[in-house]
């Protein structure tokens, strides 16, 4: 009986101890077009320019300091796009928060199945929001952060870490971006 508990608990320790699956990086951007207050967004429109891409909820305290920094950013370096999209929300939540908190960039949303498709986060998952994707100048997800990782959480912040990510994705020549180091996901200073 006791060798039959220790299975047990040995292989749910195993289960626990599995690394969750990681999205690819770099990946296509694929079909990505959102729901908006003036109509659909669709990514082929920003083909060729840096673009970071935030999935957030309205009522999440981590996603309106992440909101309000990447207006900052765009504010600050005009060469890359933001691009909102709330998760499973009611839409009429949505504009509103784009008012509340002074976002001039595009603001949509989206259903579940298709935040997970675009992140490519296993369905079953429970994601921390806001994910940023940072899609380079080849149409591709080159960088994906949940709020879980120490980019939401290092000294710069979201604002100093977006403009450190999107600095190097800039200067990048179209076709070399996924050649950039993977074992370092982005550039903090410490």
């Amino acid at each position: 009986m006791r060798f039959f508990v220790f299975l047990i608990a040995f292989a749910a320790f195993l289960n626990a101890a599995a690394p969750a699956r990681e999205p690819k990086q770099p990946r296509p951007v694929g079909n990505m077009v959102f729901d908006s207050e003036h109509g659909k967004i669709s990514m082929d429109k920003y083909k060729g320019k840096v673009t970071v891409l935030m999935f957030f909820h309205t009522e999440c305290n981590h996603c309106v300091t992440a909101a309000q920094d990447l207006q900052k950013a765009m504010a600050t370096r005009r060469d890359f796009q933001v691009i909102g999209v709330a998760v499973d929300e009611n839409p009429q939540k949505v504009p509103q928060f784009a008012k509340r908190y002074g976002l001039s960039y595009p603001v949509g949303w989206v259903g579940k199945d298709a935040f997970f498709k675009y992140t490519d986060l296993p369905p079953d998952s429970r994601p921390f929001i806001p994910v940023l994707l940072f899609i380079d100048k080849d149409f591709q997800v080159n960088r994906q952060y949940s709020q879980d990782h120490r980019f939401f959480s290092s000294g710069q912040g979201v604002f100093g870490n977006t403009l450190g990510v999107v600095n190097m994705l800039v200067a990048t020549a179209p076709g070399k971006a996924k050649d950039l180091p993977r074992r370092e996901q982005m550039p903090v200073k410490k």
